[in-house]
């Protein structure tokens, strides 16, 4: 990058949908893709970045999702190339876990974690 360019990287943090991510993990076990973490996130982006850049800001955006089909859960967890394998059982059991989550209360509420940093080469 040429001197006073700027780069801006968006990324989720580490706790970006977190209950959704324990499902994926739930039922990918081993070969779940989001298993471990983000190589680069929220917490650990500035670190990275601050080698090659003079100055780093991030801007956050938080909020909440609201699902109220599990099969939306479901399905999103099961979209992975890893899932291709899931069987019925799995997918029957993906749908229990989902409509309790979900529960009397009507809705899967789930926390988003996300942002951008703005990075300016000196």
């Amino acid at each position: 990058m040429k001197p006073g360019g700027t780069l801006f990287a968006a990324t989720n943090g580490d706790a970006h949908v977190g209950r959704i991510d324990a499902l994926v993990n739930e039922y990918l076990g081993d070969v779940s893709p989001v298993m471990g973490g983000l190589a680069f996130s929220l917490e650990n982006g500035a670190v990275q970045l601050s080698p090659f850049f003079a100055s780093i800001a991030v801007e956050y955006r938080c909020g909440t999702l609201r699902i109220t089909e599990p099969e939306a859960v479901v399905d999103y967890v099961l979209s992975f190339d890893a899932a291709k394998e899931a069987s019925v059982g799995d997918r029957l059991d993906a749908c229990a876990v989902a409509r309790e989550d979900v529960g009397s209360a009507g809705a899967l509420v789930v926390r988003t974690r996300s942002g951008l940093f703005v990075a300016r080469k000196a």
